[in-house]
């Protein structure tokens, strides 16, 4: 689904990678789209990945949410995702003091996450590994600014279109988002280009024509 997985595949199974076929995870640009209407909060970060597994990197995402807070008094962070109890990711967000300021929502429709987007700033993706990154791809799709981390096969998916950061940095992290809070014109004009890059290269009509 990407050129990292090819090359990782080939590398750990011994094969050739240019005897792996490429077809690109496709989006479903009719339901992950911009809504109508809907204001976006300038203050409301977002981020979809399972809370405590490692790889995604939300701790990275948690420690610069606490960072930023410092500056930015209302600064919201909205996470599709579901802690542990008693978990990871539970205490962390209570050691950082942000337990009543980071918002888990689990079990929602995927309308209802579009509906998020559309309410978004900033779509931030942390990761530390990515086979592919839909988190990023369907942010984009939804015409939401994307910062993500160079984890993986992350820089394919988001190319030019959105802000890309070292994996595991938390200095990155928080000066790109300052920047693009700092910036309403360039988070318009990434949100529109990250649109169009997923409906150019990752949308299902490419990827049947792909798979074909």
């Amino acid at each position: 689904v990407s050129d990292c997985s090819r090359q990782d595949i080939a590398r750990d199974f011994g094969l050739q990678p240019a005897g792996i076929g490429l077809v690109h995870n496709g989006i479903d640009t009719d339901i992950f789209q911009p809504v109508p209407g809907v204001t976006r909060n300038p203050l409301r970060l977002m981020a979809t990945c399972s809370a405590d597994a490692p790889l995604k990197g939300l701790r990275y995402l948690l420690r610069a949410y606490a960072r930023l807070l410092q500056d930015y008094p209302e600064l919201e962070l909205l996470v599709v995702s579901k802690p542990r109890p008693g978990g990871k990711t539970e205490r962390l967000v209570r050691n950082l003091g942000i337990a009543d300021r980071v918002r888990f929502v689990s079990g929602i429709s995927t309308e209802q996450m579009v509906q998020y987007y559309a309410e978004a700033a900033i779509a931030v993706v942390p990761s530390v590994y990515e086979g592919f990154g839909l988190p990023a791809g369907e942010a984009m799709a939804c015409g939401v600014p994307v910062v993500s981390s160079d984890g993986g096969a992350l820089p394919e998916v988001v190319g030019d279109a959105g802000v890309i950061v070292p994996a595991k940095s938390v200095d990155a992290l928080v000066a790109a988002i300052n920047d693009l809070l700092l910036d309403p014109s360039r988070r318009e004009d990434l949100g529109r280009r990250g649109r169009q890059r997923i409906l150019d290269q990752f949308c299902w009509d490419v990827c049947a024509g792909e798979m074909v």
